[in-house]
């Protein structure tokens, strides 16, 4: 295993973000711009987001049923 590779480990590149969000790319693509969806990472042009933080953008929606 390369170093390149240890330090990505734990990132998702958006299209398997988006799989594991059970979305299309878009709608990570379209949150990122409005500033409404999970934290990610920027690494020159490409846009990577930690399993950890899309975990805790999905509990963070969670709203009780009054």
């Amino acid at each position: 295993m390369t170093t390149q590779e240890n330090l990505l480990a734990d990132l998702l590149p958006v299209p398997d973000a988006a799989r594991e969000m059970q979305r299309c790319r878009r709608t990570l693509d379209r949150w990122r711009r409005d500033g409404i969806g999970p934290d990610f990472i920027r690494l020159g042009r490409q846009v990577y987001y930690r399993r950890e933080a899309l975990r805790r953008w999905i509990l963070a929606q969670e709203r009780s049923a009054h």
